[in-house]
């Protein structure tokens, strides 16, 4: 087992003592982005339940991460992205954690991944002294995807598979609703990844949120996702069920 990306009962053990309810149904209709020119997406529509975790397959370049910052307000888009609650009550600004696919930092910063909470948490330098209740929030996530242990570690000597795990539990400072994931195990082994896969299983079975993750491994994402969405290069949308995945055959399909 790949020890950067482990899950064991305590941790499982830990997400329980978290008090929160995901609220929130997506609903995207007729969804399009533009670069330019350029159509990366179009009349994209899909629905996700709360509490669902699904996972979106496609090529490079067919828009999947251009998808996730859409639904995190991060680029401009034509149609409607709208969120509701459990009793079908539209909610305007639900919380969204986000891990990027890409995590460009300085591997020479004397910064510990104590500090990195307390800058993303409360937006102080990491100079500055850390209060006990920012190291109380900063244990209790980091528990939860099994890496309290990394608390006082430089992010300098983070592995790859240690950086996800700490990424995810910033991602879940403060506590959202929903949780995107972008390609969040490039990199790591097969056991770490199920490992990994596992982990958000736990945070989805626990906490009730609704995850979306971009995966190009459909055929490890299908055992947790309930729902896969394939973005094709030509812009059409499939939403399948997890045992309607081939992935070979699927990704042959498309490019024939």
């Amino acid at each position: 087992m790949n020890k950067d990306i482990e899950i064991n009962e305590k941790t499982e053990k830990a997400d329980c003592s978290i008090e929160h309810k995901g609220v929130c149904h997506i609903n995207v209709d007729s969804l399009s982005i533009s670069y330019g020119k350029k159509k990366v997406l179009s009349d994209i529509n899909f629905k996700i339940q709360c509490g669902q975790v699904v996972a979106i397959g496609g090529h490079n370049g067919a828009g999947k991460t251009t998808l996730l910052k859409a639904i995190i307000g991060a680029t401009p888009y034509s149609g409607k992205i709208t969120y509701l609650d459990s009793q079908g009550n539209k909610v305007e600004a639900p919380p969204i954690g986000y891990v990027p696919q890409v995590m460009d930092f300085d591997r020479l910063s004397p910064f510990s991944v104590l500090d990195m909470f307390a800058c993303f948490s409360k937006g102080t330098p990491p100079w500055f002294k850390t209060s006990e209740k920012t190291k109380a929030i900063a244990k209790e996530r980091l528990q939860m995807v099994g890496a309290e242990h990394l608390m006082k570690r430089k992010i300098g000597f983070l592995s790859g598979g240690e950086l996800q795990r700490v990424m995810l539990a910033l991602a879940l400072t403060p506590m959202p609703q929903i949780l995107l994931l972008d390609e969040p195990v490039a990199g790591v082994d097969i056991a770490g990844k199920k490992q990994f896969y596992k982990i958000v299983s736990g945070l989805r079975e626990h906490l009730h949120m609704s995850i979306i993750m971009v995966t190009h491994e459909l055929s490890i994402a299908k055992e947790y996702a309930d729902k896969i969405i394939f973005l094709s290069d030509n812009g059409e949308v499939l939403v399948l069920e997890p045992d309607e995945v081939d992935e070979q055959k699927l990704y042959k399909e498309i490019e024939g």
